[in-house]
């Protein structure tokens, strides 16, 4: 009998695939984001931020994703209208509607001036998502 019959190895990589998640569990190294929190919820939201150089073209990127920090761990947010990806820009919880205004940064070289707000309410999770 052989260790590595093509019943086990199917096994194997199953077990493997499927302990996998299909998202990020974590969110990816970044530079300059930005994080407001909701005191009413305890709930801190992550946008934004360059990320690190890519290798095909070597510059670095700005992330439009959006995390939520409940204290124990993240989760990734998928709003309903997500501003483009910035980095260096100001964030604030605004309570009296429920959501977070981003507002200004750069992308790249580019200065950007304008005013979005992320309802988080209305943003669905990974596990909406799959």
């Amino acid at each position: 009998m052989s260790v590595l019959s093509p019943k086990r190895v199917i096994q194997f990589v199953a077990a493997t695939l499927l302990a996998l998640p299909l998202f990020a569990t974590n969110p990816s190294p970044r530079l300059a984001p930005r994080m407001a929190f909701d005191e009413d919820s305890g709930v801190g939201i992550l946008f934004g931020g360059r990320g690190l150089s890519d290798p095909a073209d070597g510059l670095e990127h700005g992330t439009d994703v959006t995390w939520a920090w409940n204290r124990n761990h993240w989760v990734q947010l998928f709003p309903e209208v997500l501003p483009p990806g910035r980095s260096a820009h100001a964030m604030v919880y605004d309570s009296a509607r429920d959501r977070i205004i981003v507002f200004g940064g750069r992308k790249e070289a580019t200065v950007l001036r304008q005013k979005f707000g992320i309802h988080v309410t209305h943003c669905r999770t990974g596990a909406d998502v799959q």
